[in-house]
């Protein structure tokens, strides 16, 4: 009977070691720092294999000439040199008001052979920069993939803000 008195007791005096300390926080302000910052939410413009980027690239556009500079890249139709004449007209891209707008692009790179896929997997706020997480996929070895050039592109839209934007491959 003794026995569990003593435990009741040591665990009581365990849960008011650990919780209490009478600091200004516990007076009702919260954690901030060991919150993680809320995700900036982004809308895909496209993604797909067919960019014309010849090495890993990252671009911002908040401009209008920016982002057609951008969409050109990510709609050459692949690395290799095509004959103008020969070529399906580039579509035009998509309109962003960057009042309230800024484009984020990633490219891979090219490559010889499929299977290689790039994507923006989450945009948040690290104390006044913009990180960009994104990841890319490669075929494992002696996989079997499609023998065409591709070259992987994100693109997406994210709320217009003057902060840097920096890039994290994860």
């Amino acid at each position: 009977m003794l026995r569990p008195l003593i435990l009741a007791s040591a665990l009581s005096l365990l849960a008011a070691g650990c919780g209490g300390g009478g600091s200004a926080r516990d007076a009702g302000e919260s954690d901030t720092l060991l919150q993680p910052a809320p995700e900036i939410q982004f809308t895909t413009i496209l993604r797909g294999s067919s960019g014309g980027v010849p090495s890993r690239r990252q671009m911002v556009a908040r401009t209008q000439a920016e982002w057609e500079e951008m969409w050109t890249l990510a709609n050459q139709l692949g690395p290799v040199p095509v004959d103008p004449a020969s070529r399906t007209p580039l579509p035009p891209a998509p309109a962003i008001d960057f009042t309230t707008k800024q484009a984020i692009g990633v490219f891979m790179g090219s490559f010889a052979s499929g299977g290689h896929a790039t994507s923006i997997t989450r945009i948040a706020p690290v104390g006044g920069t913009i990180v960009v997480h994104y990841r890319e996929e490669a075929p494992p070895p002696g996989a079997i993939v499609t023998q065409a050039f591709e070259a992987p592109v994100h693109l997406v839209t994210i709320p217009a803000s003057p902060d840097p934007v920096v890039f994290q491959l994860d």
